[in-house]
Protein backbone atom coordinates (compact mmCIF):
# COMPACT_ATOMS: atom_id res chain seq x y z
CA UNK A 1 0.00 0.00 0.00
CA UNK A 2 1.38 3.38 -0.88
CA UNK A 3 2.67 6.05 1.63
CA UNK A 4 2.89 9.61 1.17
CA UNK A 5 5.09 12.64 1.29
CA UNK A 6 2.61 15.39 1.76
CA UNK A 7 3.02 19.32 0.96
CA UNK A 8 1.25 22.77 0.19
CA UNK A 9 1.86 24.61 -2.41
CA UNK A 10 1.28 28.43 -2.59
CA UNK A 11 -2.45 28.13 -3.81
CA UNK A 12 -2.98 25.66 -0.74
CA UNK A 13 -3.34 22.59 -3.17
CA UNK A 14 -2.32 19.22 -1.18
CA UNK A 15 0.51 17.83 -3.42
CA UNK A 16 0.63 13.68 -2.62
CA UNK A 17 3.92 12.54 -3.80
CA UNK A 18 3.42 8.70 -4.01
CA UNK A 19 6.39 6.76 -2.71
CA UNK A 20 6.79 2.42 -2.01
CA UNK A 21 8.09 1.34 0.83
CA UNK A 22 9.58 -2.16 1.99
CA UNK A 23 11.07 -4.42 4.54
CA UNK A 24 13.90 -5.97 2.53
CA UNK A 25 17.48 -4.98 4.16
CA UNK A 26 18.23 -2.28 6.96
CA UNK A 27 15.75 -2.82 10.00
CA UNK A 28 12.39 -4.65 8.93
CA UNK A 29 10.22 -5.11 11.72
CA UNK A 30 7.03 -3.68 11.64
CA UNK A 31 6.33 -4.35 15.29
CA UNK A 32 5.05 -1.31 17.59
CA UNK A 33 7.98 -1.57 19.34
CA UNK A 34 10.67 -0.47 17.24
CA UNK A 35 8.56 3.12 16.94
CA UNK A 36 11.10 5.72 18.35
CA UNK A 37 13.26 2.97 19.10
CA UNK A 38 16.49 4.99 20.33
CA UNK A 39 20.18 4.43 18.38
CA UNK A 40 23.44 4.19 19.68
CA UNK A 41 26.36 6.39 18.31
CA UNK A 42 30.51 6.14 19.41
CA UNK A 43 28.56 4.87 22.83
CA UNK A 44 26.37 7.22 23.53
CA UNK A 45 22.46 6.92 23.92
CA UNK A 46 20.83 8.96 21.02
CA UNK A 47 16.92 9.72 22.43
CA UNK A 48 13.94 9.50 19.96
CA UNK A 49 13.27 12.77 20.91
CA UNK A 50 16.43 14.56 20.17
CA UNK A 51 16.01 13.32 16.41
CA UNK A 52 11.72 13.91 16.16
CA UNK A 53 12.48 17.62 17.45
CA UNK A 54 15.26 18.19 14.93
CA UNK A 55 13.33 16.86 12.58
CA UNK A 56 10.08 18.75 13.06
CA UNK A 57 12.24 21.97 13.62
CA UNK A 58 14.35 21.68 10.70
CA UNK A 59 11.99 20.28 8.05
CA UNK A 60 8.77 20.60 9.80
CA UNK A 61 5.79 23.36 8.37
CA UNK A 62 2.35 24.22 9.62
CA UNK A 63 -0.79 25.43 7.95
CA UNK A 64 -3.52 25.90 10.93
CA UNK A 65 -1.42 27.56 13.55
CA UNK A 66 -0.51 23.79 15.36
CA UNK A 67 2.86 22.01 16.80
CA UNK A 68 4.08 19.63 14.44
CA UNK A 69 5.43 16.31 16.06
CA UNK A 70 7.39 13.47 14.55
CA UNK A 71 7.96 9.45 15.32
CA UNK A 72 10.01 7.50 13.58
CA UNK A 73 10.68 3.75 12.99
CA UNK A 74 14.61 2.88 12.48
CA UNK A 75 15.73 1.57 8.82
CA UNK A 76 19.39 1.22 9.56
CA UNK A 77 22.56 2.31 10.61
CA UNK A 78 25.87 3.18 9.73
CA UNK A 79 28.81 4.79 12.10
CA UNK A 80 27.41 7.76 12.63
CA UNK A 81 24.56 8.22 10.50
CA UNK A 82 21.45 6.89 11.17
CA UNK A 83 18.65 6.29 9.09
CA UNK A 84 14.87 6.37 9.69
CA UNK A 85 11.34 6.34 8.14
CA UNK A 86 9.94 9.20 9.49
CA UNK A 87 6.45 10.72 10.12
CA UNK A 88 5.56 13.91 11.01
CA UNK A 89 1.79 15.43 11.66
CA UNK A 90 0.15 18.62 12.65
CA UNK A 91 -2.65 17.81 14.65
CA UNK A 92 -5.08 20.25 16.68
CA UNK A 93 -8.52 19.30 18.85
CA UNK A 94 -11.71 20.74 17.32
CA UNK A 95 -14.56 19.92 19.93
CA UNK A 96 -14.16 16.33 20.34
CA UNK A 97 -12.46 15.84 17.08
CA UNK A 98 -8.76 15.73 16.07
CA UNK A 99 -7.96 17.98 13.15
CA UNK A 100 -5.35 17.26 10.36
CA UNK A 101 -2.97 20.11 9.44
CA UNK A 102 0.50 19.61 7.40
CA UNK A 103 2.14 16.05 7.36
CA UNK A 104 4.68 14.34 6.19
CA UNK A 105 6.02 11.13 5.62
CA UNK A 106 9.54 10.13 4.21
CA UNK A 107 13.31 8.17 5.17
CA UNK A 108 15.58 10.63 6.61
CA UNK A 109 19.41 10.10 7.47
CA UNK A 110 20.52 11.84 10.30
CA UNK A 111 24.43 12.60 10.95
CA UNK A 112 25.19 12.09 14.58
CA UNK A 113 28.61 14.00 16.72
CA UNK A 114 29.48 12.54 19.90
CA UNK A 115 31.14 14.97 22.14
CA UNK A 116 32.68 13.92 25.64
CA UNK A 117 29.93 11.27 25.53
CA UNK A 118 27.26 13.53 24.65
CA UNK A 119 25.29 13.42 21.27
CA UNK A 120 24.79 16.06 19.00
CA UNK A 121 22.81 15.96 15.36
CA UNK A 122 25.18 17.59 12.40
CA UNK A 123 22.33 17.58 10.05
CA UNK A 124 19.74 15.40 8.10
CA UNK A 125 19.18 15.16 4.78
CA UNK A 126 15.71 13.82 3.09
CA UNK A 127 14.71 13.00 -0.81
CA UNK A 128 14.08 15.04 -3.45
CA UNK A 129 10.30 15.15 -4.32
CA UNK A 130 9.24 14.31 -7.38
CA UNK A 131 11.28 12.80 -10.40
CA UNK A 132 14.53 13.45 -8.71
CA UNK A 133 13.09 10.55 -5.62
CA UNK A 134 14.86 7.51 -6.95
CA UNK A 135 18.17 9.67 -7.76
CA UNK A 136 18.34 11.03 -4.17
CA UNK A 137 17.55 7.93 -2.32
CA UNK A 138 20.31 6.18 -3.91
CA UNK A 139 22.74 9.00 -2.94
CA UNK A 140 21.62 9.60 1.07
CA UNK A 141 21.15 5.79 1.85
CA UNK A 142 23.22 2.79 1.76
CA UNK A 143 22.91 0.06 -0.97
CA UNK A 144 21.70 -2.29 1.43
CA UNK A 145 18.76 0.44 2.71
CA UNK A 146 17.13 0.82 -0.69
CA UNK A 147 15.36 -2.02 -0.99
CA UNK A 148 13.71 -1.20 2.61
CA UNK A 149 12.63 2.19 1.61
CA UNK A 150 11.63 1.24 -2.42
CA UNK A 151 9.02 -1.57 -1.33
CA UNK A 152 6.47 -1.91 1.24
CA UNK A 153 5.65 0.47 4.08
CA UNK A 154 8.04 1.08 7.41
CA UNK A 155 5.50 4.17 7.89
CA UNK A 156 2.60 1.75 9.66
CA UNK A 157 1.82 2.48 12.46
CA UNK A 158 3.15 5.53 12.66
CA UNK A 159 0.08 7.71 11.86
CA UNK A 160 -1.79 5.78 14.69
CA UNK A 161 0.65 6.74 17.32
CA UNK A 162 0.68 10.61 16.36
CA UNK A 163 -2.57 10.62 16.93
CA UNK A 164 -2.76 8.55 20.14
CA UNK A 165 -0.31 10.74 21.30
CA UNK A 166 -2.07 13.68 20.39
CA UNK A 167 -5.56 12.59 21.86
CA UNK A 168 -4.01 12.12 25.12
CA UNK A 169 -2.60 15.22 25.02
CA UNK A 170 -5.36 16.87 24.49
CA UNK A 171 -7.72 15.10 26.55
CA UNK A 172 -9.90 13.73 23.75
CA UNK A 173 -11.87 10.28 23.86
CA UNK A 174 -10.56 7.38 22.78
CA UNK A 175 -12.11 7.67 19.56
CA UNK A 176 -10.98 10.48 18.19
CA UNK A 177 -8.05 8.34 16.88
CA UNK A 178 -9.87 6.56 14.92
CA UNK A 179 -12.96 8.65 13.80
CA UNK A 180 -12.89 10.10 10.52
CA UNK A 181 -10.08 12.41 9.36
CA UNK A 182 -10.80 16.45 9.48
CA UNK A 183 -8.85 18.66 7.39
CA UNK A 184 -10.82 22.06 7.62
CA UNK A 185 -11.60 24.04 10.81
CA UNK A 186 -14.33 25.82 11.17
CA UNK A 187 -13.54 29.30 9.11
CA UNK A 188 -14.12 31.74 12.16
CA UNK A 189 -11.61 29.40 13.93
CA UNK A 190 -8.19 30.67 12.38
CA UNK A 191 -7.53 33.25 14.16
CA UNK A 192 -8.30 31.97 17.49
CA UNK A 193 -6.34 29.00 17.60
CA UNK A 194 -3.87 28.30 20.86
CA UNK A 195 -2.30 25.49 22.49
CA UNK A 196 0.59 24.10 24.15
CA UNK A 197 2.13 23.94 28.16
CA UNK A 198 2.37 25.92 30.59
CA UNK A 199 4.87 24.68 33.55
CA UNK A 200 4.30 26.44 37.47
CA UNK A 201 8.24 26.72 38.33
CA UNK A 202 8.34 27.24 42.24
CA UNK A 203 12.29 27.85 43.60
CA UNK A 204 13.18 25.88 40.44
CA UNK A 205 10.89 22.76 40.27
CA UNK A 206 7.84 22.13 38.49
CA UNK A 207 5.25 21.88 40.40
CA UNK A 208 2.11 22.30 37.93
CA UNK A 209 1.85 21.19 34.25
CA UNK A 210 -1.12 22.86 32.59
CA UNK A 211 -1.38 21.37 28.74
CA UNK A 212 -4.10 22.98 26.87
CA UNK A 213 -6.18 23.55 23.80
CA UNK A 214 -8.20 26.82 22.26
CA UNK A 215 -10.55 26.86 19.63
CA UNK A 216 -13.28 29.41 18.68
CA UNK A 217 -15.66 28.45 20.89
CA UNK A 218 -13.85 26.13 23.24
CA UNK A 219 -10.79 25.86 25.37
CA UNK A 220 -10.06 22.39 26.71
CA UNK A 221 -7.12 21.22 29.05
CA UNK A 222 -5.58 19.27 31.87
CA UNK A 223 -3.70 20.31 35.42
CA UNK A 224 -1.42 17.95 36.14
CA UNK A 225 0.85 18.25 40.02
CA UNK A 226 4.28 17.29 40.30
CA UNK A 227 4.69 18.48 43.97
CA UNK A 228 4.74 16.64 47.45
CA UNK A 229 1.27 17.30 48.92
CA UNK A 230 -0.93 17.70 46.33
CA UNK A 231 -4.14 17.42 47.11
CA UNK A 232 -5.40 16.16 43.49
CA UNK A 233 -3.56 13.99 40.87
CA UNK A 234 -4.89 15.97 37.66
CA UNK A 235 -7.83 18.30 36.98
CA UNK A 236 -9.35 18.19 33.79
CA UNK A 237 -11.14 21.21 32.26
CA UNK A 238 -13.39 22.50 30.04
CA UNK A 239 -14.42 26.34 28.98
CA UNK A 240 -17.40 26.60 26.40
CA UNK A 241 -18.39 29.76 24.57
CA UNK A 242 -20.88 31.37 22.54
CA UNK A 243 -20.47 32.29 19.03
CA UNK A 244 -20.05 36.50 20.37
CA UNK A 245 -17.43 35.34 23.12
CA UNK A 246 -18.93 34.67 26.34
CA UNK A 247 -18.86 31.92 28.45
CA UNK A 248 -21.94 29.77 28.73
CA UNK A 249 -20.37 26.83 31.10
CA UNK A 250 -17.68 25.24 32.43
CA UNK A 251 -16.61 21.83 34.17
CA UNK A 252 -13.65 20.81 36.25
CA UNK A 253 -13.09 17.07 37.43
CA UNK A 254 -10.03 15.70 39.89
CA UNK A 255 -8.09 13.11 39.76
CA UNK A 256 -6.62 11.02 42.85
CA UNK A 257 -2.65 11.58 43.02
CA UNK A 258 -1.20 8.77 41.39
CA UNK A 259 -3.60 7.98 38.92
CA UNK A 260 -3.36 8.76 34.74
CA UNK A 261 -5.79 11.23 33.58
CA UNK A 262 -7.37 8.54 31.78
CA UNK A 263 -8.49 7.02 35.15
CA UNK A 264 -11.99 7.93 36.17
CA UNK A 265 -12.60 11.02 38.23
CA UNK A 266 -13.04 11.67 41.50
CA UNK A 267 -15.66 14.33 41.40
CA UNK A 268 -16.92 16.52 38.45
CA UNK A 269 -18.31 20.21 39.16
CA UNK A 270 -19.85 22.06 36.37
CA UNK A 271 -21.26 25.52 36.00
CA UNK A 272 -23.61 27.43 33.86
CA UNK A 273 -23.51 31.10 32.68
CA UNK A 274 -26.21 33.19 32.20
CA UNK A 275 -28.90 34.78 31.54
CA UNK A 276 -29.45 36.04 35.23
CA UNK A 277 -27.22 33.92 37.18
CA UNK A 278 -24.23 31.59 37.61
CA UNK A 279 -24.90 28.14 38.91
CA UNK A 280 -22.40 26.17 40.23
CA UNK A 281 -23.04 22.63 40.83
CA UNK A 282 -21.78 20.44 43.45
CA UNK A 283 -21.88 16.75 43.83
CA UNK A 284 -22.59 16.31 47.10
CA UNK A 285 -24.53 19.44 47.76
CA UNK A 286 -27.35 22.05 46.88
CA UNK A 287 -26.37 24.36 43.70
CA UNK A 288 -24.75 27.56 44.57
CA UNK A 289 -25.92 30.57 42.79
CA UNK A 290 -24.35 34.21 41.95
CA UNK A 291 -25.94 37.30 39.89
CA UNK A 292 -24.78 36.87 36.17
CA UNK A 293 -22.36 39.33 34.70
CA UNK A 294 -21.69 39.92 30.93
CA UNK A 295 -18.13 39.00 30.09
CA UNK A 296 -17.51 36.97 33.27
CA UNK A 297 -14.03 34.77 32.85
CA UNK A 298 -14.49 31.39 35.31
CA UNK A 299 -10.55 30.47 36.63
CA UNK A 300 -9.37 28.13 38.36
CA UNK A 301 -6.30 29.10 39.46
CA UNK A 302 -3.82 26.73 38.85
CA UNK A 303 -4.60 26.62 34.99
CA UNK A 304 -2.35 29.76 32.99
CA UNK A 305 -4.38 28.41 30.09
CA UNK A 306 -7.66 29.91 32.06
CA UNK A 307 -5.75 33.33 33.26
CA UNK A 308 -5.05 33.81 29.60
CA UNK A 309 -8.79 34.41 29.10
CA UNK A 310 -8.89 36.87 31.28
CA UNK A 311 -5.49 39.05 29.48
CA UNK A 312 -7.99 38.07 26.04
CA UNK A 313 -10.93 40.27 27.56
CA UNK A 314 -8.88 42.89 28.99
CA UNK A 315 -7.76 43.35 25.02
CA UNK A 316 -11.55 44.18 24.18
CA UNK A 317 -12.10 46.50 27.24
CA UNK A 318 -11.45 50.08 27.92
CA UNK A 319 -8.08 50.72 29.96
CA UNK A 320 -10.61 52.39 32.51
CA UNK A 321 -12.50 48.92 33.01
CA UNK A 322 -9.76 47.11 33.19
CA UNK A 323 -8.03 49.38 35.90
CA UNK A 324 -11.65 48.38 37.91
CA UNK A 325 -11.16 44.93 36.90
CA UNK A 326 -12.67 42.35 34.39
CA UNK A 327 -14.78 39.93 36.18
CA UNK A 328 -13.58 36.91 36.77
CA UNK A 329 -15.63 33.51 38.98
CA UNK A 330 -13.18 31.55 40.87
CA UNK A 331 -14.31 28.40 40.88
CA UNK A 332 -14.94 26.39 43.72
CA UNK A 333 -14.24 29.44 46.24
CA UNK A 334 -17.46 31.44 47.57
CA UNK A 335 -19.37 31.61 44.63
CA UNK A 336 -18.68 35.26 43.67
CA UNK A 337 -17.45 36.96 41.36
CA UNK A 338 -14.14 39.21 41.73
CA UNK A 339 -12.72 41.63 39.64
CA UNK A 340 -9.32 41.48 38.79
CA UNK A 341 -7.19 44.64 37.79
CA UNK A 342 -5.30 44.33 34.11
CA UNK A 343 -2.87 47.05 33.40
CA UNK A 344 -0.18 46.71 30.65
CA UNK A 345 2.82 48.03 31.91
CA UNK A 346 4.60 47.57 28.67
CA UNK A 347 3.72 47.20 25.02
CA UNK A 348 4.11 43.25 25.75
CA UNK A 349 4.13 43.48 29.56
CA UNK A 350 1.05 43.03 31.79
CA UNK A 351 0.74 42.91 35.49
CA UNK A 352 -2.48 41.19 36.84
CA UNK A 353 -3.82 41.96 40.50
CA UNK A 354 -5.08 38.62 40.87
CA UNK A 355 -5.06 37.85 44.84
CA UNK A 356 -2.45 40.47 45.81
CA UNK A 357 -2.32 44.27 45.17
CA UNK A 358 1.37 43.94 43.75
CA UNK A 359 0.35 41.20 41.17
CA UNK A 360 2.22 39.21 38.73
CA UNK A 361 3.81 40.27 35.86
CA UNK A 362 3.56 38.36 32.52
CA UNK A 363 4.65 38.97 28.91
CA UNK A 364 2.18 38.54 26.13
CA UNK A 365 2.10 38.36 22.80
CA UNK A 366 -1.56 40.13 22.09
CA UNK A 367 -3.27 37.73 24.73
CA UNK A 368 -1.22 35.02 24.63
CA UNK A 369 0.98 34.46 27.81
CA UNK A 370 4.49 34.04 27.30
CA UNK A 371 5.85 33.89 30.44
CA UNK A 372 5.41 35.17 33.74
CA UNK A 373 7.25 36.02 37.13
CA UNK A 374 6.22 36.76 40.94
CA UNK A 375 8.95 37.47 42.72
CA UNK A 376 12.01 35.22 43.09
CA UNK A 377 10.43 32.48 43.79
CA UNK A 378 7.86 31.94 41.14
CA UNK A 379 8.12 31.53 37.60
CA UNK A 380 5.48 30.80 34.75
CA UNK A 381 6.92 29.33 31.19
CA UNK A 382 5.12 28.15 28.09
CA UNK A 383 6.02 25.41 26.15
CA UNK A 384 7.87 23.44 28.47
CA UNK A 385 8.19 20.58 26.12
CA UNK A 386 11.29 22.10 25.15
CA UNK A 387 14.00 19.95 25.94
CA UNK A 388 17.50 20.95 26.84
CA UNK A 389 18.69 18.69 23.78
CA UNK A 390 16.70 21.21 21.75
CA UNK A 391 17.96 24.54 23.13
CA UNK A 392 21.72 23.03 22.80
CA UNK A 393 21.05 22.26 19.64
CA UNK A 394 19.29 25.91 18.36
CA UNK A 395 21.92 27.90 20.55
CA UNK A 396 25.09 25.57 18.38
CA UNK A 397 23.33 26.64 14.51
CA UNK A 398 23.56 29.99 15.95
CA UNK A 399 27.02 29.93 16.78
CA UNK A 400 27.57 28.02 13.41
CA UNK A 401 26.12 30.56 11.52
CA UNK A 402 27.98 33.35 13.06
CA UNK A 403 31.12 30.77 11.88
CA UNK A 404 29.83 31.11 8.42
CA UNK A 405 28.97 27.10 8.49
CA UNK A 406 25.11 27.26 8.00
CA UNK A 407 23.08 29.37 6.21
CA UNK A 408 20.71 32.22 8.05
CA UNK A 409 17.83 29.90 7.17
CA UNK A 410 18.79 27.00 8.87
CA UNK A 411 18.95 29.00 12.46
CA UNK A 412 15.57 30.63 14.47
CA UNK A 413 15.49 33.80 15.24
CA UNK A 414 12.34 35.75 17.01
CA UNK A 415 11.14 38.94 14.44
CA UNK A 416 12.97 41.05 16.70
CA UNK A 417 16.32 40.34 18.81
CA UNK A 418 17.67 42.55 21.58
CA UNK A 419 21.57 42.59 21.93
CA UNK A 420 22.63 42.92 25.67
CA UNK A 421 26.35 44.23 26.78
CA UNK A 422 27.71 43.34 30.12
CA UNK A 423 27.58 46.27 32.54
CA UNK A 424 31.51 46.54 32.23
CA UNK A 425 30.58 47.81 28.77
CA UNK A 426 28.20 50.66 29.73
CA UNK A 427 25.26 47.77 30.02
CA UNK A 428 24.52 48.89 26.24
CA UNK A 429 20.99 47.24 24.51
CA UNK A 430 20.07 47.24 21.09
CA UNK A 431 17.06 45.40 19.56
CA UNK A 432 17.78 44.62 15.66
CA UNK A 433 14.96 43.09 12.95
CA UNK A 434 15.47 39.73 11.87
CA UNK A 435 16.10 40.75 8.46
CA UNK A 436 18.75 43.13 9.66
CA UNK A 437 20.87 39.95 10.70
CA UNK A 438 21.08 37.63 7.43
CA UNK A 439 24.80 38.41 7.77
CA UNK A 440 27.23 37.52 10.81
CA UNK A 441 29.13 40.64 9.85
CA UNK A 442 25.88 42.57 10.56
CA UNK A 443 25.96 41.17 14.16
CA UNK A 444 27.15 44.25 15.80
CA UNK A 445 26.05 47.27 17.95
CA UNK A 446 27.31 50.47 19.80
CA UNK A 447 28.20 50.55 23.32
CA UNK A 448 29.51 54.34 24.17
CA UNK A 449 32.16 54.96 21.81
CA UNK A 450 33.01 51.54 20.30
CA UNK A 451 31.07 49.09 18.02
CA UNK A 452 31.30 45.37 19.57
CA UNK A 453 31.33 42.85 16.80
CA UNK A 454 29.64 39.98 17.93
CA UNK A 455 30.88 37.23 15.28
CA UNK A 456 33.76 35.40 16.82
CA UNK A 457 37.16 35.52 15.77
CA UNK A 458 38.29 32.37 13.53
CA UNK A 459 40.94 31.31 15.61
CA UNK A 460 38.10 30.03 18.31
CA UNK A 461 37.60 26.66 17.50
CA UNK A 462 36.27 24.74 20.14
CA UNK A 463 33.05 24.94 21.80
CA UNK A 464 31.52 24.09 24.67
CA UNK A 465 27.72 24.89 25.56
CA UNK A 466 25.49 24.82 28.74
CA UNK A 467 21.73 25.01 28.74
CA UNK A 468 20.92 27.59 31.78
CA UNK A 469 23.96 28.94 32.34
CA UNK A 470 26.03 32.58 31.18
CA UNK A 471 29.91 32.50 29.95
CA UNK A 472 32.14 35.43 30.86
CA UNK A 473 35.89 33.73 30.89
CA UNK A 474 34.20 30.89 33.50
CA UNK A 475 30.72 29.80 34.09
CA UNK A 476 28.16 31.46 36.15
CA UNK A 477 24.20 32.56 36.69
CA UNK A 478 22.64 34.92 33.97
CA UNK A 479 20.70 35.89 36.97
CA UNK A 480 24.23 37.65 38.50
CA UNK A 481 23.83 40.43 35.70
CA UNK A 482 21.13 40.24 33.99
CA UNK A 483 18.19 38.94 36.02
CA UNK A 484 15.43 39.79 33.60
CA UNK A 485 16.44 37.51 31.54
CA UNK A 486 16.96 34.52 33.66
CA UNK A 487 13.98 33.22 33.88
CA UNK A 488 13.78 32.62 30.40
CA UNK A 489 15.35 29.35 28.40
CA UNK A 490 19.09 30.37 27.72
CA UNK A 491 22.56 28.51 26.86
CA UNK A 492 25.67 29.99 27.80
CA UNK A 493 28.69 29.21 24.63
CA UNK A 494 31.90 29.80 24.81
CA UNK A 495 34.50 29.07 21.76
CA UNK A 496 38.27 28.80 22.86
CA UNK A 497 41.10 28.59 20.44
CA UNK A 498 42.63 25.20 20.32
CA UNK A 499 45.98 25.81 22.06
CA UNK A 500 44.42 27.98 24.94
CA UNK A 501 46.56 29.01 27.60
CA UNK A 502 43.98 31.25 29.42
CA UNK A 503 39.73 31.65 29.62
CA UNK A 504 41.06 35.37 28.63
CA UNK A 505 41.22 34.00 25.36
CA UNK A 506 37.76 32.79 24.95
CA UNK A 507 34.87 34.11 22.69
CA UNK A 508 31.26 34.11 25.42
CA UNK A 509 27.68 34.58 24.28
CA UNK A 510 25.11 33.27 25.84
CA UNK A 511 21.57 32.84 23.93
CA UNK A 512 18.04 33.65 25.35
CA UNK A 513 15.23 31.61 23.63
CA UNK A 514 11.16 32.07 23.87
CA UNK A 515 9.62 29.68 25.50
CA UNK A 516 7.52 28.21 22.31
CA UNK A 517 8.28 24.64 21.39
CA UNK A 518 10.39 25.66 18.81
CA UNK A 519 12.42 28.20 20.36
CA UNK A 520 13.92 31.16 18.61
CA UNK A 521 16.31 33.51 20.04
CA UNK A 522 15.01 36.30 21.59
CA UNK A 523 18.11 38.49 23.07
CA UNK A 524 21.63 37.73 23.30
CA UNK A 525 24.07 38.61 25.73
CA UNK A 526 27.60 39.48 24.94
CA UNK A 527 29.82 39.42 27.59
CA UNK A 528 33.74 38.89 27.18
CA UNK A 529 36.73 39.45 29.55
CA UNK A 530 38.24 42.74 27.61
CA UNK A 531 35.97 44.69 29.14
Amino acid sequence: MPSFVARRSSTGVLILVVVLLGCAGGENNQSADTINRPFTVDGAHVDPDFLNLYLSEHRGFTSKGGEMRCAYRPVGQSGRRVFVWAMCSELLAVGDRLVNGSGMSLPAAFEIEVDSGRPRIVGVEVPQDGNRYAASIRRIFPADIWPAIFADQPAAGLEDYLRREAAARFGLPAAAVSAPRLYDLPSHAQDLIDSGTFAFIVHGDTTIVDEFARTANLLEGIVRTRGRGAKFGWARYRVEFSSSGEVTRSQLSFGRVGTSANSPPVSTYAITFGPDSIVEEWPNRTPTRAPYVRGVIPLFAPSIAMLQEVVRRARRTSPSQRELGIPVYPVLVNARIQPVPVRWVARDTVVIALSDPPGTRYVVSDWKILSGQKGDRITIRRGVTSSTATLDSAARRVVDFLRGKVAFEQIALNDTVTFYASPEAGLASTTFTRERLRRPSAWVMRSGRHDLKLAPPARTTELTTKVGRHFNCREESLATKFPQLAHLPHVGTMLTPEHSSSCLQTWNMTFVFDTSTRPRVIAVVYDQWEW
